[in-house]
């Protein structure tokens, strides 16, 4: 699923390019114009979270440190609570913001991994148990996701790390501004 460029005539972004897990330097950098950008990150396939990635910053050396990010064109913000892109799209519209709305890699899933440690800490403030059937459901909304993705949530498992949750299929997107 892509999205759609707003209005943004003859802008041109700085930004870099990569890989998921590069470790060599980071020294792809280029000028896009802004509908050249709206390609670049609307063309991808929904799946696994590798292959390549652009960084919305240019950098002074050659690592991917935000210590040494000195110039930024573009913000990117991620939408993983479940607004839909009718809705994102609505909203920027409403603000006469310039934006490419696009899914993410994650789009769709209906699962997610918190913070065993924020999920523990949630449960004794708020004094629930975690055999409360209720508490997964009032844990991802505290978390910021909507109660028609909640809706139902059950945690599924934890370990030393993670609490692990199964949800209502969550849209989410990637908002370039």
């Amino acid at each position: 699923m892509s999205g759609h460029p707003s209005s943004a005539h003859g802008h041109i972004i700085n930004a870099t390019f990569g890989v998921f897990d590069q470790t060599t330097p980071w020294i792809d950098r280029r000028e896009l114009p802004w509908t050249e950008l709206a390609i670049q990150l609307t063309a991808h396939a929904i799946g696994r979270k590798e292959g390549s990635c652009i960084v919305p910053a240019l950098f002074k050396g050659t690592e991917r440190k935000k210590e040494d990010a000195e110039r930024i064109d573009l913000v990117m913000l991620d939408s993983d609570s479940g607004a839909t892109m009718d809705e994102i799209s609505t909203a920027l519209r409403g603000l006469g913001w310039a934006a490419v709305v696009s899914s993410t890699w994650s789009h769709l899933t209906f699962k997610a991994k918190m913070s065993r440690k924020v999920f523990d800490k949630w449960l004794s403030e708020t004094g629930r148990s975690d055999t409360d059937s209720s508490a997964a459901e009032a844990f991802l909304r505290h978390r910021g996701m909507l109660p028609k993705i909640a809706a139902g949530a059950t945690r599924t498992g934890t370990d030393e790390q993670f609490a692990y949750f199964q949800h209502g299929p969550c849209p989410k997107f990637r908002i370039a501004l």
